[in-house]
């Protein structure tokens, strides 16, 4: 297919094929071509609009933040090819938010703000390798071992919970459901300086990683602070 494509001058191709190909072409992948292809940006507009970052209702007065408002209201669509950052509130619907994107590709997923556990459920995709909690995340006593349990279905490879109202309890609740869990191969526990930290891999041979914060956050520490422990590795 390739070999009919001159990719350095999409004018002299015949038109039909170059739309079909960048229809079946992977949103990265035409993110990245966008990047040094003026003619495939030009021909590829249909797709909508990408960026490397969204920042959404995070007060950030760069390119890649825009408000919910703005976002909701937008003509075309706004696709985050890597990572996803919202301020959560009463205002934002995550389902309508996600359906301004034409699909789910982003790697990493930072939540700030005030929400219910629940409510975030829709930001959750099967390639997600990353998930950052932050702000007050409501989860009732009574609803802990379903957010514990939620979590293992989702195959995401790291969460980490920097909640501000997080505590021992959910520690607790964590441990219970992952040493538990009737579909793991492997468990390990460890309480490390910052973190109190869970691994299982499944039967499917997806390892999961959680991270619950054991520090108490300090008046004046900034919303997304976060400390690292040595045996930590970034995600990118």
């Amino acid at each position: 297919m390739l070999e009919h494509l001159d990719i350095r001058n999409l004018a002299t191709t015949n038109y039909c094929f170059v739309r079909r190909f960048i229809e079946l072409m992977p949103l990265e992948t035409l993110y990245l071509a966008r990047q040094s292809n003026a003619d495939l940006r030009m021909f590829s507009e249909f797709r909508g609009e990408f960026r490397a970052t969204l920042l959404v209702d995070r007060n950030h007065l760069d390119y890649e933040s825009v408000t919910y408002s703005d976002m909701i209201n937008r003509p075309h669509k706004l696709t985050p090819v890597y990572n996803l950052s919202v301020h959560m509130g009463p205002h934002i619907n995550p389902e309508a938010l996600i359906a301004k994107m034409v699909k789910q590709v982003y790697r990493t997923l930072y939540i700030y703000g005030d929400y219910h556990w629940r409510q975030i459920l829709d930001f959750f995709h099967t390639d997600l390798r990353c998930v950052k909690l932050y702000g007050n995340m409501e989860m009732p006593r009574n609803e802990m071992t379903d957010f514990f349990t939620t979590l293992l279905g989702r195959l995401i490879p790291w969460v980490i919970i920097l909640n501000e109202n997080s505590d021992g309890t959910w520690i607790h609740y964590a441990r219970q459901v992952w040493s538990d869990w009737e579909h793991a191969s492997s468990f390990h526990a460890h309480d490390g300086q910052h973190y109190y930290r869970l691994t299982v891999t499944g039967k499917d041979d997806v390892t999961r990683r959680l991270n619950i914060r054991n520090w108490v956050p300090q008046p004046g520490d900034p919303e997304e602070y976060e400390k690292t422990d040595a045996e930590d590795n970034v995600v990118e």
